[in-house]
């Protein structure tokens, strides 16, 4: 490809493949390329001859594609992972309700059962005097 073909289109800078996905904390920035790409298609479409047109933007459009294609799968895993989650409190929530429902029939029979004591020692306190 000729140099002077590329030439033209170094206003906007190129973007960096290796900005993309290394790090699981860096994934969701992907999409922070994009305006690059588009940038760089638009540059493509404005300035470019219909050779040109031809040769590059497909190739932009298809980065954005892939780009596009990477956010969506790791929206996909987020959204699994946040529904694991949110299944996981459910179960916790339930698995709460149903030992304080257990704590508070213990803590009846315990009351109920130092009342009678108290009842029984009373009438033996009574019985003695």
């Amino acid at each position: 490809m000729d140099k002077n073909l590329l030439a033209k289109f170094d206003v906007i800078p190129k973007p960096n493949p290796l900005k993309l996905v290394t790090k699981p904390s860096n994934k969701l920035f992907v999409s922070a390329i994009v305006p690059d790409h588009l940038k760089y298609a638009l540059q493509i479409l404005v300035k470019g001859s219909h050779q040109e047109v031809e040769l590059m933007l497909p190739k932009q459009l298809n980065k954005i594609q892939n780009i596009a294609d990477t956010c969506r799968d790791l929206a996909n895993d987020v959204d699994e992972k946040f529904q694991g989650v949110m299944n996981l409190i459910c179960e916790l929530l339930e698995a709460c309700a149903v030992a304080q429902k257990e704590y508070a029939d213990k803590d009846e029979k315990t009351k109920a059962a130092i009342e009678v004591l108290i009842l029984i020692l009373q009438s033996i306190l009574c019985l003695h005097n």
